[in-house]
Order: structure tokens, then C-alpha cells, then sequence
């Protein structure tokens, strides 16, 4: 079927002004992530008590510290998600949340 990669508005709080974020789908997926600097626009991160350690992405090894509750746009729905938060070299340059 190919990659999805779409900018898609995303908001922390249901009064907060939306953002585009470009998101990247992935159906296999079991978890949200956001680079850091993405989730640096939103309110509300909130620190883990201890580092979550996931494999796949980037150099194979990373690491979250904290996580965003966010709101995405998809059709006319405000779909929430948990986001981990993640260092920004974890992703290729083409988006900034793995969906």
C-alpha cells in the first residue's frame, strides 16, 4: 500500500489553538510517538518515573522520558492518543509523530 505521511491538526487541550504536525501511519504500531521538538509546542508533558526502552526505530534503541496527551484531527473527529516522546534523530526528517 505504501507510507502515509500526512500533516494532520493536533491540540493538547480541547480550547487550545490546533497545530500541524506531519504524521507518519504506521498500522503496525502498537504505540504513538512524537519527536521532542514537536511535542515542544503543546502543554501538558509530563515526566516518566523511569525511562520506556522500545526497539525499531532509528538506530534500533531509544528511549522515552516523557509522554503528551494530544488530540488528532482525523475526518471530523478529535481522535486522543498518549504519546511517547522521543529524541528527534528517532525519526527520518519527513514527519514528526509515528501514528
Amino acid at each position: 500500500m505504501g507510507e502515509i505521511i500526512k500533516s494532520i491538526s493536533v491540540r493538547a487541550l480541547s480550547k487550545e489553538k490546533p497545530k500541524k504536525v506531519r504524521c507518519y501511519f504506521d498500522s503496525g504500531s502498537p504505540r504513538t510517538f512524537i519527536s521532542l521538538s514537536a511535542a515542544s509546542q503543546f502543554k501538558g508533558i509530563a515526566e516518566l518515573p523511569e525511562p520506556h526502552v522500545f526497539h525499531g526505530l532509528g538506530d534500533g534503541t531509544f528511549a522515552a522520558m516523557e509522554i503528551l496527551s494530544l488530540q488528532f484531527k482525523l475526518l471530523d473527529f478529535w481522535i486522543p492518543y498518549v504519546c511517547y516522546v522521543v529524541p528527534d534523530a528517532t525519526f527520518e526528517p519527513d514527519y514528526n509523530v509515528l501514528i
